[in-house]
C-alpha cells in the first residue's frame, strides 16, 4: 500500500478542491441577485473545472 499512502495527500487535495467548487455552485444557485443567465455561465465554468479535477483524480488512481 505504499503507493496509496504516497498519493493520499494528492487525492485529498483534489477532493477538497472539488468540494469547494460544489459549495460555490450551491451559493451561486441560492443568490437571488444574479440573473439566471449569469448564474448558468458561472456554474458551467465551475462544473467544467470540477470535471477537470475529477479527471485528474481518475488518472492518478488508474496509475496504481
Amino acid at each position: 500500500y505504499q503507493q496509496e499512502y504516497r498519493l493520499s495527500p494528492i487525492i485529498k487535495s483534489l477532493e477538497s478542491q472539488r468540494t469547494k467548487i460544489g459549495q460555490q455552485i450551491r451559493e451561486i444557485q441560492r443568490n437571488p441577485n444574479l440573473p439566471w443567465a449569469a448564474k448558468q455561465k458561472i456554474i458551467d465554468g465551475l462544473k467544467e473545472r470540477q470535471d477537470q479535477i475529477i479527471g485528474n483524480a481518475n488518472k492518478i488512481m488508474s496509475s496504481l
